[in-house]
C-alpha cells in the first residue's frame, strides 16, 4: 500500500514514512529494535477510531486473527523500515 499523492500539511492521511522513522534512530536503537516483534490486531486498530463498537463490529474484529511481524523490515533493496500500522 502506498500513497499516490501525500499532502505536505494536514490532510490527515494517516501515512507515515517508516523509512525516515527508522533512519532517525541512533545505531543503538536500531540494534535494539532489530530484535523486537510486533503484533497487529484489527480490533486494537479499529478501537482507536471507533471506541464504542456495536456487538456485531466487535465480533467481526475478534474473528480476524492477529499477525506477528518483526518490527524492522528489510526491503529487497536493502533499505530498512519499521512495520507500523
Amino acid at each position: 500500500l502506498s500513497a499516490k499523492q501525500v499532502a505536505e500539511r494536514g490532510g490527515e492521511t494517516e501515512f507515515a514514512n517508516s523509512y525516515a522513522a527508522y533512519e532517525a534512530f541512533s545505531d543503538g536503537e536500531k540494534q535494539r529494535f532489530s530484535t523486537l516483534r510486533v503484533v497487529h490486531s484489527l480490533g486494537a486498530s479499529q478501537s482507536r477510531v471507533n471506541p464504542d463498537p456495536s456487538a456485531e463490529e466487535l465480533a467481526r474484529w475478534r474473528s480476524r486473527p492477529t499477525h506477528e511481524h518483526p518490527l524492522v523490515w528489510t526491503h529487497r533493496s536493502g533499505r530498512k523500515s519499521l512495520v507500523l500500522g
